[in-house]
């Protein structure tokens, strides 16, 4: 018999080009005072940013702008943001951003709320306690990668926290309030991102995708999604990232990374993420490239005990026929999968300035288990401490970093 699983999507979704100009109308049914979170500096969304605002007081809401970010957030700002969001007495968070300001909303709306820090609620601490209680959330993302859109997660970098208190530490909050209440995915909005960024982004939806149908925590919904995440970045990413997209591949490229969302939230992510996480809190690789760099280690390194999901992941793909032993097809896709990798011109290992010594991937090793307890837990095959000293031993080498 099956084991049990459950799967929720609260999340209201308004998918399509120019759905982002009914955010005021959305935001207002959660109250009317939004505070709205951006990047300090974004050129390219300077006038979405700016359309947001006016569309939100359009629909008689009053607006406070926080706009605070650069790159991806430290536990600190939500506590700043949280602040002002008290002192405006807002009843709604809008994010309107990647992944990284979505986040940051979520910490926003969540402190907001309870007070305290965004360690009380993360998963890499042993106390934490889940986010019950949150100001309502409203997601526009800007590019296709994350799905924070539809997720209860979200990922800051804390210091003096958890098992490594000498590093930085990425590691996620989670819970059930810290999902938007609604998110307009308007792929318009995406198509400003440099192409390294959308093939960056792009990526980290199909990890997310290819983690969810591979994990221990799979489930046959998110595996439905997941598995039509991956067939249609399969199709168009090269496309988007290499600047050859219309509307039709851009739909497809933000439709995925929505619904790999939605699966990993359910089932889990898996080494990559491990991989990822330690890659960004110690050598500050940005998160879609230490995805990139993690996701064929973990294909070749999970390919013998995730072999029938692999085998279906290519069939979805098209790149293995029906009658190929399962075995075969799944060692076709994790060669697919490097191959498009390469063709997206994204790195394969991490430079740093002198030869990587054991002292640095025992660090590595140690950060991605304190930070990543679940991803660890959820691979198909079993992680050690030595595993993942092994695998950062193949990603890490001698170099330029400036050439990463």
């Amino acid at each position: 018999m099956a084991r049990p699983w459950e799967f929720r999507l609260p999340t209201e979704i308004h998918f399509g080009r120019g759905v982002r100009k009914r955010m005021g109308k959305v935001a207002a049914e959660w109250g009317q005072r939004a505070l709205l979170v951006g990047y300090r500096q974004c050129t390219p969304l300077e006038g979405p940013f700016c359309e947001a605002a006016e569309n939100l007081a359009a629909a008689g809401l009053a607006v406070e702008t926080f706009c605070e970010l650069e790159g991806e957030p430290d536990w600190r700002l939500p506590l700043i943001g949280a602040e002002r969001a008290r002192g405006f007495a807002a009843d709604v968070v809008v994010g309107l951003g990647g992944g990284s300001v979505l986040d940051l909303a979520k910490g926003i709306a969540l402190l907001a709320k309870t007070g305290g820090q965004p360690w009380d609620y993360a998963g890499a601490n042993r106390r934490g306690k889940p986010a019950d209680e949150a100001l309502p959330i409203v997601a526009l993302p800007t590019t296709a990668g994350t799905g924070a859109e539809v997720t209860g997660v979200a990922v800051f970098t804390f210091e003096g926290k958890g098992a490594t208190p000498e590093t930085p530490l990425k590691a996620s909050i989670g819970g059930p309030a810290l999902r938007p209440r609604a998110a307009l995915v308007d792929s318009e909005l995406a198509e400003s991102c440099l192409p390294r960024w959308t093939a960056a982004c792009g990526v980290d939806a199909l990890a997310h995708a290819i983690e969810a149908h591979i994990s221990r925590g799979a489930n046959p919904l998110a595996s439905t999604l997941a598995l039509k995440a991956v067939g249609l970045l399969n199709h168009h990413l090269s496309a988007v990232a290499g600047g050859r997209a219309g509307a039709e591949e851009w739909d497809a490229v933000a439709l995925a990374a929505t619904l790999a969302g939605a699966a990993f939230n359910e089932a889990g992510v898996t080494v990559t993420h491990a991989l990822a996480h330690a890659l960004g809190a110690i050598l500050d690789v940005p998160h879609g490239e230490a995805i990139a760099l993690g996701t064929p280690l973990n294909l070749h390194f999970n390919a013998g005990s995730a072999a029938a999901p692999l085998a279906e992941l290519a069939d979805v793909c098209g790149i293995a026929s029906a009658d190929t032993p399962q075995a075969e097809r799944a060692a076709a896709f994790v060669d697919h999968v490097v191959a498009l990798l390469r063709g997206l011109g994204l790195p394969d290992r991490v430079e740093v300035e002198s030869p990587p010594s054991e002292e640095l991937l025992e660090k590595l090793a140690r950060n991605a288990t304190a930070g990543t307890v679940v991803a660890v837990a959820m691979n198909p095959r079993r992680v050690q401490h030595a595993t993942l000293v092994d695998l950062f031993r193949q990603l890490v080498k001698e170099g330029n970093p400036e050439n990463m």
